[in-house]
């Protein structure tokens, strides 16, 4: 009887730290990150972070919008890679508001940003 509650009591806590050990990969998995980008390169002048895609263009400007831990866009370098249509995103939201300005510099690299639509009272920029 001793041996059985024994073994009962260690299959019990196994089954309960293999429950805690998935239920937290499975939760890092899910879970924003937020330094996470998908974003190829690190910001330098070297090494730009590559804007190819619409969706690219729209995570760069959350990551700026939003003032995000290690988004800040002062001094980063970001190059646009081929033409990006905007259509699809309607009404879109400017890359920096009046409380984390857009600071980065950008190379267009000869592409085009196209149906592009700003329907907003406020002015930013020099």
């Amino acid at each position: 009887m001793l041996n059985k509650k024994m073994n009962f009591k260690k299959w019990l806590i196994a089954t309960i730290l293999g429950a805690a050990l998935l239920s937290s990969v499975f939760l890092l998995n899910l879970s924003p990150r937020n330094n996470a980008s998908a974003l190829t390169g690190d910001g330098s002048a070297g090494n730009p972070y590559i804007i190819a895609t619409a969706a690219d263009l729209a995570e760069m400007r959350g990551h700026v919008n939003s003032g995000a831990a290690g988004h800040d866009s002062a001094g980063r370098h970001y190059m646009l890679t081929a033409d990006i249509g905007l259509a699809a995103y309607g009404n879109w939201t400017p890359i920096g508001n009046t409380t984390y300005p857009f600071k980065g510099i950008f190379d267009g690299g000869g592409f085009v940003i196209f149906d592009l639509k700003i329907n907003a009272d406020l002015y930013l920029g020099a």
